[in-house]
């Protein structure tokens, strides 16, 4: 799947609901921290270095730990209790182009820094774009039919 085809993909999942769907804690879910968070994403596709892509990515990703770790009050948040965080941001952030600019930002980076905070957060990317890509009526609790409907739904709607 190429980025446009993925930028469809997010398209018809407009639908999901992050506390319904993605068991995202309501009491964790801020819509106006999310609209940053999709800036970010956003902002992403524009930045032409690597390294400002990535610096949107931790920005992002450090943004949503903030927020879970302040709610929850923990020290610091789990890779599986940020993903459902960085899926619906990048669901509702549409990047045009966000699966090249992971390849983009890997091709340029050290290799010190994959096996660091930057190689986190971006596997923590890119095991979210994989996610989004294999969703399925059973990994957003609901029946084949729901699932199909919404997603046809939002697919011929712009």
């Amino acid at each position: 799947m190429d980025d446009l085809g993925f930028s469809t993909t997010t398209l018809k999942y407009g639908w999901i609901d992050p506390v319904k769907h993605l068991d995202i804690p309501i009491c964790v879910f801020d819509t106006n921290i999310f609209d940053l968070i999709k800036a970010h994403f956003i902002k992403m596709d524009i930045l032409l270095t690597p390294e400002e892509k990535l610096d949107e990515f931790n920005t992002a990703v450090q943004m949503i730990n903030s927020l879970y770790t302040f709610t929850m009050n923990k020290d610091r948040a789990e890779a599986g209790d940020m993903l459902p965080f960085i899926i619906y941001g990048i669901i509702k952030a549409r990047p045009m182009r966000i699966r090249w600019s992971c390849r983009f930002i890997k091709f340029f980076m050290d290799e010190s820094e994959k096996f660091g905070n930057n190689g986190y957060n971006l596997t923590q990317i890119e095991s979210s774009i994989d996610f989004i890509r294999k969703i399925d009526e059973n990994t957003v609790h609901l029946s084949s039919s729901e699932f199909y409907d919404l997603c046809a739904k939002y697919s011929s709607s712009d």
